[in-house]
This record gives C-alpha cells, structure tokens and sequence, in this order.
C-alpha cells in the first residue's frame, strides 16, 4: 500500500478558500462549465444552488448523527424511555446519514463540475474524480459537518445569498408578516 502525501498538489489549486482574519471559509468562482465554443466557464448560480443543498443535507446529517451519540452517552436512557427501540431508531439514523452523505458527495462533484472537467479533456477522470474526493474529505466536511460545523454552514449560507443577490440584483427583504392583535381582556 503506497501512501499519499497529504500536502496539496500547488499547480491544483483550492475549491475553498479561508480568510485568516475572520475564519469564514468561501468557495472560490470555480463551477465549471464547458462548451468547445468558450472553453471552460462559471455558473455561480448554480454552483450556489448546488453548495446550498449540501449544506442543508449536512445540517440534517448532523441531526442524524447527535442522535447516534446521544443513544452511545448517558442520554440512552432518556431516549429509551422516549422510544421502544433505541437500536432501531439509531440504526435508521445512521442509514440516512450514510445516504445523505453519498448525495452530498454527488452533489458536491456537480458543484464544482466534474463532469465539465472530463468533458473539457483538460484533466483525466481519474484525477478529477481524486481532486473532487481529497476537497470533498479532507476541505468540505471537516469545515461543513457535524455540529461543530453549523456556524460555517450558517455564514457560507448567507455567502451564497449575497452572491445571489449581487448576481441577479434583487434585494431580499424580510417579509412582512402582521403581528397578531392582542387577546381581548375581559
């Protein structure tokens, strides 16, 4: 077995970048698209569509995930009193995280197009597959995953919206819902 220097490739270059003063991690205008016409191009709106739907499979992965270490910690017993079979739930629990992951990780390759990759001829399938993977792994979820990912998930979000709206120029505002009028005191 040969093992792989976890040191980045510097001709590959990053899909994410940190910004050292505040720690926010970006995704860099990577989607990329082909046409033999124009070459290699971005469609940030769909990059963005695409990262946003990771992120929120992630969030839902890391519900799935707090219950699995819920039901190994003290707080078991709370849940068997709450549930008639612990096992069953956790063992459904960790099914849905396994697949959200696998839909994570093919969502994540449209995100940053791999298939406009290999079509483009510019790199093998092989190695884009390996570039998507080592990004995927070793950059995406130990930033976005789990619990202790939740706030990059929430600032990467509101990155994609302003990107959305800068890009498309509308102005989201903040709905205008009525308060609900006060009970009548008798």
């Amino acid at each position: 077995m040969v093992l792989r220097s976890r040191e980045p490739n510097p001709a590959q270059g990053n899909l994410f970048v940190k910004n050292e003063q505040t720690g926010t991690v970006y995704p860099l205008e990577s989607s990329i698209h082909y046409d033999s016409n124009s070459g290699l191009s971005v469609n940030i709106l769909e990059r963005n569509a695409h990262i946003q739907n990771i992120l929120m499979r992630l969030g839902e992965m890391s519900r799935t995930t707090g219950l699995q270490k819920a039901a190994e910690t003290g707080f078991r017993r709370g849940l068997e009193s709450r549930y008639y079979d612990v096992d069953c739930i956790v063992g459904n629990a960790t099914e849905k995280s396994n697949g959200i992951k696998k839909k994570t990780k093919g969502e994540y390759a449209k995100a940053f197009g791999l298939e406009a990759m290999i079509g483009s001829g510019l790199i093998s399938p092989e190695n884009a597959r390996a570039m998507i993977r080592r990004s995927y792994n070793e950059e995406f979820l130990p930033t976005f995953a789990d619990a202790k990912g939740a706030k990059e998930r929430r600032a990467m979000k509101r990155w994609l919206n302003f990107q959305e709206r800068k890009l498309t120029g509308k102005q989201t505002k903040r709905p205008n819902i009525p308060l609900p009028k006060p009970p009548k005191v008798v």
